[in-house]
């Protein structure tokens, strides 16, 4: 099984990748989605944060992704907007983490033919 969880509002940074780490524990593969902002600067220099990073990222090899170029020196993965929507079609769950207005982001899965008789596809919207 194949986890992703997005995180799109600055209050939810922590807290969001303490539920990957959390998730990545049970032996899923969980990769984390920071979403349209720059890692908050007292967030990537907390003991805490950076030690779940360090657990997250180094003990359980899981990866770490965003659409904002800045956050590679936080150790962060840069993807674009369209391929970060095409990456999601890779997992099982699709979690948006936190504070998420309606408006906001819309995932939609659609069921299509695939080697196994399903396929989804996801899209991103704002």
């Amino acid at each position: 099984m194949k986890a992703a969880i997005l995180v799109r509002h600055l209050d939810d940074q922590h807290e969001g990748l303490r539920s990957s780490l959390g998730i990545a524990a049970e032996m899923i593969d969980t990769h984390f989605f920071l979403l349209d902002h720059e890692l908050d600067p007292n967030v990537a220099e907390d003991w805490e944060y950076k030690d779940r990073y360090n657990m997250f990222t180094d003990e359980l090899e899981e990866e770490l992704f965003s659409n904002v170029k800045e956050n590679e020196k936080h150790g962060y993965k840069y993807l674009t907007t369209e391929e970060i929507a095409k990456k999601l079609k890779e997992y099982d769950l699709v979690i948006p983490f936190g504070k998420w207005p309606e408006a906001a982001i819309q995932l939609e899965h659609h069921l299509e033919d695939h080697p196994q008789g399903k396929k989804d596809k996801v899209t991103l919207k704002r």
